[in-house]
């Protein structure tokens, strides 16, 4: 198995796909919310400052024009089952 022939040459294992991109950066924003909720918003009614400024909020996307929540919205997960089920999605609609 040492000759250059019997190498793979384009294998899964070796290809950074962007849905592997985008389930790590799910699992990373999942994670800094977890513990910014933890640390600093434990038990406050409004919520995150994370949650409030990337959350789609149509009302301040036409009005203060907070467009990036666009494209944000998508990262923030409530709970672990959805985080699971959209990495799911990805794995195996992504590749």
């Amino acid at each position: 198995m040492d000759r250059d022939y019997f190498q793979p040459t384009d294998s899964i294992e070796r290809r950074i796909t962007v849905a592997r991109i985008i389930m790590f950066a799910l699992i990373v924003v999942f994670g800094v919310n977890l513990l910014w909720q933890s640390v600093f918003f434990a038990g406050s009614p409004t919520g995150s400052l994370i949650v409030r400024l990337f959350a789609l909020q149509p009302l301040l996307v036409v009005t203060r024009f907070h467009v990036w929540q666009l494209f944000t919205y998508a990262f923030l997960e409530r709970n672990v089952l959805s985080l699971v089920f959209d990495a799911l999605s990805l794995w195996f609609f992504g590749n």
